[in-house]
């Protein structure tokens, strides 16, 4: 189910959801400070509110050069 980012808090954990929204801005990657991994942050935004998710480990690879800041995505959970 598609929802705006500040309807996500009403989200149980377990439910089907998406949003669409656009990367304000995103960080380097990051290695973890203890331990083996890394990790990249990005501000997504839509009308409503702003949310920053957070990448780890193996999604570093897939996501990164993917997310291009001021692009719109679709990201579902």
């Amino acid at each position: 189910m598609l929802y705006e980012i500040a309807d996500l808090k009403d989200v149980l954990n377990g439910s089907d959801w998406s949003i669409t929204a656009r990367v304000l801005n995103k960080s380097d990657v990051l290695p973890y400070k203890k331990g083996y991994g890394k990790s990249f942050t990005t501000l997504l935004f839509d009308q409503t509110s702003k949310i920053q998710a957070v990448a780890f480990g193996g999604n570093v690879d897939r996501y990164f050069s993917q997310l291009q800041e001021n692009n719109v995505y679709n990201i579902k959970n």
